[in-house]
């Protein structure tokens, strides 16, 4: 902390912040603005799901065990999954974008220097999380995966526009 720093020379203090600011825009950089939107949207669905269990004013929900967290975030998923304020035509969410929105949660809170609400004492992820998902997973059904046009029939419909007349 800021204690240890007393004792090193003016010149090695500025060094510290250079490099702390260097790396703060380096870490920026990182981070696409898809990435820290989708960041944002998670966190808003996080604030919704915690107003909506009357929890909105600890939104690091730092009241509660490990185990209370990790049950809140358990709860968490299935909110994300049911959205009960929603209208029914609205899809549910695949397995797979809830487990990045809890994901992308979980990071606010380490970035803000607070428990990962997804580990357990044994700093896994916590059993009813994994099976909440499993259970999301099992019952999105596969996905109808399209192939891919190979390469040769683009470069052929190129060839055959590019010596047509009608262009």
């Amino acid at each position: 902390g800021p204690q240890k720093l007393q004792g090193i020379s003016t010149e090695a203090r500025n060094n510290i912040i250079l490099l702390r600011n260097a790396a703060t825009a380096s870490q920026a950089a990182a981070t696409s603005s898809q990435y820290r939107r989708f960041n944002s949207t998670s966190w808003t669905k996080w604030t919704e799901y915690l107003r909506s269990i009357e929890l909105d004013g600890d939104p690091f929900i730092e009241q509660f065990n490990q185990h209370e967290r990790n049950e809140i975030f358990t709860l968490f998923a299935q909110f994300l999954r049911s959205r009960p304020v929603l209208p029914k035509r609205v899809p549910e969410l695949a397995e797979g974008t809830i487990r990045n929105t809890l994901s992308a949660v979980a990071q606010t809170f380490l970035e803000n220097g607070a428990r990962d609400p997804r580990t357990s004492f044994d700093g896994k992820t916590a059993i009813g999380i994994r099976r909440i998902l499993a259970g999301f997973k099992a019952t999105d059904g596969n996905e109808s995966r399209q192939k891919a046009l190979p390469i040769s029939v683009i470069k052929r419909v190129h060839k055959l526009y590019a010596t047509s007349d009608d262009q």
